[in-house]
Order: C-alpha cells, then sequence, then structure tokens
C-alpha cells in the first residue's frame, strides 16, 4: 500500500518505521514520516510495535562471541542487498543521501539482528528456551533461564483512544502493569517480560484506556502461565 505525501514523495508504507525509530531518517524525511503517520494506521502500528523491541533487545540477548563463518555469512547478506539496492537506484536515475542500503533492506537487516540475538542467545549460553501456548489468545511465551519474551498473533489492533497493557502476576495475588503496546497491522507483536521471570506465575494482556491502568478494566485477551 502507498501514501502520497505533499510534493510528490510517495511513501511504501511500513518500509520508512524502522530508520524512523533508528533515528536514521533526515530531519525534513522524520518530519514528512511523522506527518505520514498522523494518516496511516500501517505506519503508526510498525513504529508502534518496534519501539519496544529495540528498547528490550539489548537485555533479552546476553552476548556472546560469534563464530566468523556466521559474521561473514550475515555481512555476506547485508552487502548483497545493498548492492541490489543501488544497481536499482542507478537504473531509474534515483540519488540517495547518505544511505547506502534502501529502507527495506534496514528493516530487513534490523529483523535479521533481532533474529541472530535470540538464536545466539539460545544456541551459545547452555539455556534451552521453553514454549509455553497461551491459554486464552494466539501467543507463545518463551523462556530462556530467567527470561521471557511473549509473542503476540492473530490480535486485532486496539480500539480507538485504547492501548493493549501487559500484566505480571504472581500467586495469587493481583497482577501488576508492565507494558502498553500495540499490535502491527498484520496482528502481531514481541515483548521481552522486564526483569526476571523467576516467581511469575501467568502473563496476561487486557485493553485498556489510552495511557493505560493500575488495574486490569477488561477480560483478559490473553492468558499464559509462567
Amino acid at each position: 500500500m502507498n501514501g502520497s505525501e505533499p510534493g510528490g514523495r510517495q511513501h511504501d508504507c511500513g518500509n520508512d518505521a524502522a530508520p524512523y525509530v533508528l533515528g536514521a531518517l533526515e530531519p525534513a524525511e522524520a518530519r514528512a514520516f511523522a506527518d505520514h503517520m498522523q494518516s496511516c494506521a500501517i505506519c503508526r502500528d510498525e513504529v508502534l510495535a518496534l519501539a519496544p523491541v529495540l528498547d528490550v533487545l539489548p537485555s533479552c540477548a546476553p552476548r556472546y562471541e560469534v563464530s566468523a563463518a556466521l559474521r561473514r555469512r550475515v555481512m555476506r547478506a547485508v552487502r548483497s542487498e545493498g548492492r541490489g539496492a543501488s544497481a536499482r537506484a542507478r537504473r531509474t536515475g534515483r540519488r540517495r543521501r547518505r544511505w547506502t542500503l534502501s529502507r527495506p533492506a534496514i528493516a530487513a537487516a534490523l529483523a535479521l539482528a533481532v533474529t541472530l540475538a535470540v538464536v545466539i542467545s539460545v544456541r551459545s549460553g547452555g539455556s534451552t528456551t521453553r514454549t509455553i501456548e497461551a491459554t486464552v489468545g494466539h501467543a507463545q511465551l518463551q523462556v530462556t533461564g530467567d527470561r521471557g519474551e511473549l509473542i503476540v498473533d492473530h490480535l486485532r489492533p486496539a480500539p480507538p483512544d485504547h492501548v493493549y497493557e501487559l500484566w505480571l502476576q504472581r500467586g495469587s495475588g493481583m497482577p501488576t502493569p508492565s507494558t502498553l503496546f500495540a499490535v502491527t497491522a498484520r496482528g502481531t507483536a514481541v515483548l521481552g517480560v522486564p526483569g526476571e521471570i523467576t516467581g511469575i506465575t501467568r502473563v496476561l494482556v487486557t485493553v485498556e484506556p489510552a495511557g493505560g491502568s493500575r488495574v486490569p478494566t477488561t477480560p483478559a485477551v490473553i492468558v499464559t502461565r509462567a
């Protein structure tokens, strides 16, 4: 889906989301994208979904030395995409300032980095990963060591002026608020469970008014044991 911007600039919806979150857009491009998001739910959803992933990524995957062979394969893939993007730009006569990769390539590289971080964490850390299916809703809780990650799928966007809220329950006590989030246009989200998951018995998701709530105000749309 494409959106037309003032001055003839065209947006490929979702392609600018990762560079925007990373702060890699030119100032004028960032302002144009922010204006575009006011009327584009797809791009708003992508930005809201990427932001919490970037926030929790450093704490979700411990640092491990990557093999030289794996590093070479990743860099070959990224450079190959970059060369393809440059060739396409030359054929169409377009010049990109301060860009060596296309924006889709940046988004793909960001997704690849997230995937590699999880794979390296699981394979190099010696910890096994448990996958717990949700008893309510479409979601999985993946637990590696004392860290947890909730993977959400097939969840409709929250109603206007509402947001999804993640809750952590210990024992039979009242769930405590954790994270506000939105799903992508495809109904997906990936949430790192803050802190250690030890002692948490259930992870829940509810729909709450914008800004969140101190206690759940609606039935949970996702429930998974921990």
